[in-house]
């Protein structure tokens, strides 16, 4: 399948994307897109703006975070250390007949080194704000309002990091519209990276320049301050950090990576110390992509190699020969598939895995997991171009303004997969293409895997989206939320599933016409057979056997058709 595949944009100049109905985005105007914003559907999730998030007051001081670090021998100290070795050295050799010498070397070593600190210090910000805008998740991480974003897997609290390395913690639910909780720290600069304990939703890693600094957090979400005593930090002397995860397999560790080395750095979160292990060639880290267990870890690299870690082993499988550097990893919930993207090549690309489970001499079960002799290609991403033109109506074209020639597709910026696995989002690499992002429905269990287009998500005079990410523990399907370079968030519903929830939003508009409508649809109180519902319907979300209409799901059509001639 390609993007000729995808149902079209909406003529319209001022296009926004609302919602996903039954397996296809709807879109709409500006006035619609901002009742649902605002609507009582959304009222658990937090309203985030640049313009709220600047005037927040800072909640801590420096003072507060004085007496907080766990791990202080920072490169500072131990300069320090060198010098009062070399300057005990020194007075030995003055003694001596070379300490002119040695003298005059010292001398030499400091007017050297005054000049490098002021000539790097410059440098080494434009050189770390270019590879982050590079390798970071964040598209334009430098100038984008918001650095990064984390969610904790209980879909309790999300973390966003301002341009100003302040991290705000929001409650998603009864505490959606508290205030939030402030951090900031002292050694808490170039943010890249964050993630929230899968394991314990208190405990927030943060990667920051040469940093990893993990907060201990209270129970409550808000209307508490973190003492001094609340977080430790880890100097692990790679900077800048640009990816991290929690270790959810090994216990209290977290895993960071750098462009700049080819290592993959453990931090002991118990000890304060840290480790690296991982492949001697193959480029700088660019991001590290664990299953959803734990047990296995992708990892990307700033050439075209790709590799697979057992992490119980650290044994790897490597796919080299990419077309460019791989930008994106996601895996499947059942960690048998994965799909990765790469930075040359307009083409998504899959991996199966089968498990083997053998008994070692000690009567203990070993799983082990091999991957398939090639990737197989699941989807073309070449770029199309729409013509509002060949679309529109001629009432259309009398009543509406039209937008521009779009053109659409090209190589992948990042991805981004649903908790429960059945919804892809994904951005591309090319200015151009920048402002949409194409959603598809995913298919794990089909050999091979396939990949079902539900359309594009967009919003005129928005900007383009900088982190796309879902939040979890959404009842009526996948909430997937952006942040936009004009500086909002926007949470975008995708509705399916068979739960309750998913049926009160998504019955078929064939059964009861007059009473079925769109979530913005009951937020305005609409009514009526006019419904977007039924304009935006899919034909292909309806079985037409014997001769009827009847309605279906079509993400459990997929479900029920991949179980055919399975053992349940």
């Amino acid at each position: 399948m390609s993007l000729l595949n995808f149902p079209p944009p909406s003529v319209q100049e001022c296009s926004y994307a609302l919602q996903e109905f039954n397996g296809q985005i709807i879109a709409g105007t500006r006035k619609q897109f901002e009742t649902l914003q605002n609507s009582k559907f959304l009222i658990d999730y937090p309203h985030l703006e640049r313009t709220s998030l600047s005037k927040l007051q800072h909640s801590l001081s420096r003072d507060d975070v004085k007496g907080a670090f766990m791990f202080r021998r920072s490169t500072a100290n131990v300069l320090r250390e060198i010098d009062e070795k070399l300057g005990a050295s020194t007075e030995e050799n003055d003694e001596n007949a070379g300490g002119g010498w040695s003298k005059a070397v010292l001398r030499m070593r400091n007017g050297l080194g005054g000049m490098l600190s002021k000539m790097v210090s410059a440098d080494a910000q434009t050189s770390l704000a270019d590879a982050l805008d590079r390798y970071a998740a964040t598209r334009g991480w430098s100038q984008s309002w918001l650095r990064c974003v984390a969610v904790d897997g209980e879909g309790g609290r999300v973390a966003v990091c301002q341009s100003t390395d302040y991290i705000r913690i929001y409650g998603i639910g009864a505490d959606a519209q508290q205030p939030p909780l402030t951090l900031h720290h002292a050694q808490m600069k170039n943010v890249a990276a964050m993630q929230f304990d899968p394991h314990d939703a208190r405990l927030l890693a943060v990667a920051a320049g040469a940093n990893v600094l993990v907060w201990r957090l209270s129970g409550r979400i808000v209307g508490t301050k973190p003492s001094g005593q609340c977080i430790r930090v880890v100097e692990t002397g790679v900077s800048p950090l640009s990816s991290l995860v929690w270790d959810s397999a090994w216990g209290n560790s977290v895993m960071v990576a750098s462009c700049t080395t080819n290592k993959i750095i453990l931090a002991d979160l118990s000890t304060g110390a840290h480790s690296s292990v991982g492949a001697w060639f193959g480029g700088g880290v660019t991001g590290l992509y664990p299953s959803r267990d734990g047990t296995r870890l992708a990892v990307t690299y700033t050439t075209n190699v790709l590799r697979i870690y057992d992490r119980a082993t650290w044994t790897d499988e490597k796919w080299g020969g990419l077309a460019g550097r791989a930008t994106g990893v996601v895996w499947s919930p059942t960690g048998e598939s994965l799909i990765f993207s790469t930075e040359d090549s307009e083409t998504l690309f899959a991996l199966s895995f089968s498990k083997n489970v053998r008994t070692g001499e000690d009567g203990v079960k070993m799983i082990t997991w091999s991957s398939a002799t090639r990737a197989t290609s699941i989807f073309d991403l070449s770029p199309i171009e729409f013509d509002p033109l060949k679309e529109a109506t001629e009432e259309m074209l009398d009543h509406s303004n039209l937008r521009a020639v779009a053109q659409i597709g090209g190589p992948v910026r990042s991805m981004a997969c649903s908790a429960d696995g059945e919804r892809l989002a994904l951005t591309f690499t090319s200015q151009e293409c920048a402002g949409f992002i194409a959603t598809f429905i995913v298919d794990w269990a089909s050999l091979p895997l396939k990949l079902y287009p539900t359309g594009f998500v967009e919003a005129a005079f928005s900007g383009t989206p900088e982190c796309v990410f879902f939040l979890p523990q959404y009842s009526a399907g996948s909430m997937l939320a952006i942040s936009w370079s004009s500086g909002s968030v926007q949470y975008v519903p995708l509705i399916y599933g068979k739960s309750a929830a998913a049926a009160a939003l998504s019955v078929h508009p064939l059964v009861e016409p007059a009473s079925v409508h769109t979530i913005l649809e009951e937020s305005l109180g609409w009514a009526g057979d006019n419904s977007l519902a039924s304009v935006e319907l899919s034909s292909r979300l309806v079985d037409r056997e014997d001769g009827r209409d009847s309605p279906i799901c079509f993400t459990e059509m997929l479900k029920e058709r991949s179980m055919v001639g399975k053992e349940i």
